[in-house]
C-alpha cells in the first residue's frame, strides 16, 4: 500500500469494501 492510497479516504474505502466482498465470497 502506497502513502498516496493511505491519504485518499476513497480508494482506501473501496479496497475495504472488496477485501469484505472477497472474504463474505470465501465463506
Amino acid at each position: 500500500m502506497h502513502f498516496a492510497d493511505f491519504i485518499n479516504p476513497y480508494k482506501c474505502l473501496k479496497t475495504f469494501f472488496l477485501f469484505i466482498y472477497f472474504t463474505s465470497a470465501v465463506e
